[in-house]
């Protein structure tokens, strides 16, 4: 009878027993928030990469504009206009590629600049490891912004 009350006595007392609950609920939940604010910064960063492409490509732009007719020299200068803007982005391992091209917009002589972006996400590493198969799910872990600006020839 005694072995039976002591049984009786530790279950009882282990029903109200939660420690440690609160440590596997912030274990389950963790991996969760740390994602989210990843997200954000990833957001934010490739936010700001976009508007830098885009004044990239205008400055491009305006710089082709005034040398018209265009020379081998005018996309050299357009790819250190965008490698000027995109530092930032292109230190961790992104590459940025001008391209310059002339044509017309409604009879009027235009030229345009296109800027293209690769830029490798800090989470790229996590997302490449998530696969299917022997394809990663989420590609390879970079992105790419291209941005076009189109000015008239004067």
């Amino acid at each position: 009878m005694t072995t039976g009350g002591a049984i009786r006595r530790t279950y009882a007392a282990s029903i109200g027993d939660d420690r440690g609950q609160s440590t596997i609920e912030f274990a389950f939940v963790l991996p969760f928030f740390l994602l989210l604010f990843l997200a954000t910064i990833e957001l934010g960063i490739a936010w700001s990469a976009s508007s830098a492409t885009a004044a990239a490509a205008k400055e491009g732009a305006e710089y082709a504009r005034r040398q018209v007719p265009f020379s081998p020299a005018v996309v050299t200068r357009a790819n250190e206009i965008a490698a000027k803007y995109l530092a930032a982005y292109t230190r961790s391992g992104g590459t940025a590629v001008a391209s310059v091209r002339s044509g017309e917009l409604v009879g009027e002589k235009t030229v345009t600049v296109e800027v293209d972006l690769q830029y490798p996400l800090l989470t790229g590493a996590f997302l490449r490891s998530i696969k299917f198969g022997a394809e990663p799910v989420f590609g390879d872990g970079n992105i790419t912004i291209r941005r076009e600006a189109r000015v008239l020839i004067l």
